[in-house]
């Protein structure tokens, strides 16, 4: 299969995208790259008309352009981020600008692929499918520590414009456990975050935005790094993860319990268990080959 991928190419963060693009070769697919900040220039009139079998982007947002290559390939939009969460009103405006461009894009592709599922739900067009993120094969394993020293917490993620839950969240167990937390808010990618999660106890996942259809990307990628990692309940990652392979947490209340029970030195046997079945899994199901592999099977049989 040939791919024109549209997307913010070479990255120094976490890089998805080249995850993606390295997924695709992988696969044995041809792809060719194209900036979103080039592809509205050119209008993709390099490429149109090349024999490609999909046009690929995540938010990129120009619907003359899209229009223009109707009947040209399949065109597919892959969007990583929570589309709405109504349960918290500072989120409002957020989730308004990320509705306007479903609301702007739909019309003008066969497929659209979301990481929020429960956004998927709501759909009448029939054109969206549920597709979680996954892991990056590229760095996919466990990490070195640096030689600075462990920590008993380790919480990776930001709080600005995340909700007054993720905030909450922080408090709670930067209040509970002081100096034992570690919460990396900035800057802290691929290798750097592999070395963070093999200098952590235990690895926490923030108890929102969860629900039995949406969860952040953060549990592959730490489980991925070979983290030991507490996780909020959710019916479809249950399907995902064994409870051997991550620890699911009930509330507040269960989370504290679980830290207490395994963040003891006594337990480190336990943790080296389950973040080694939980890294196997990973490798096995939840790589981001898995996730194009998937992908590219619908684009197939639609």
């Amino acid at each position: 299969m040939k791919v024109v991928y549209i997307a913010n190419h070479g990255q120094n963060n976490a890089d998805d995208e080249g995850a993606v693009t390295h997924a695709l070769r992988e696969l044995g697919h041809e792809v060719v790259q194209v900036m979103e900040g080039v592809a509205s220039e050119t209008g993709l009139r390099d490429h149109h008309g090349r024999g490609f079998d999909l046009l690929l982007f995540h938010k990129w947002n120009d619907p003359a352009v899209l229009r223009a290559w109707a009947g040209n390939c399949p065109r597919a939009f892959w969007y990583f981020d929570l589309v709405d969460w109504p349960a918290d009103p500072t989120l409002t405006r957020r989730c308004a600008v990320r509705k306007q461009w479903m609301a702007d894009v739909i019309p003008h592709v066969e497929f659209g692929f979301c990481t929020d599922g429960d956004w998927v739900t709501r759909d009448l067009t029939g054109k969206l499918i549920w597709l979680p993120q996954g892991a990056d094969g590229r760095v996919v394993g466990r990490g070195k520590e640096s030689g600075w020293g462990r920590t008993k917490l380790l919480f990776v993620g930001g709080v600005e414009n995340c909700g007054t839950e993720r905030r909450r969240f922080v408090s709670a167990l930067r209040d509970r456990y002081g100096a034992n937390f570690r919460h990396v808010e900035r800057r802290c990618y691929r290798e750097a975050l592999k070395t963070a999660v093999a200098e952590a106890d235990v690895v926490v996942c923030p108890w929102s935005p969860v629900t039995d259809r949406y969860w952040s990307n953060r549990v592959y990628q730490m489980a991925g790094f070979g983290g030991f990692v507490l996780h909020k309940s959710s019916d479809g990652l249950h399907r995902h993860y064994r409870a051997n392979e991550v620890i699911s947490y009930l509330d507040d209340k269960d989370l504290f319990d679980l830290i207490g029970g395994y963040a003891v030195d006594g337990r480190r046997e336990v943790r080296e268990h389950v973040s080694a079945l939980g890294l196997e899994r990973t490798k096995m199901e939840h790589l981001y080959r898995h996730r194009v592999e998937r992908l590219l099977q619908e684009v197939a049989r639609g």
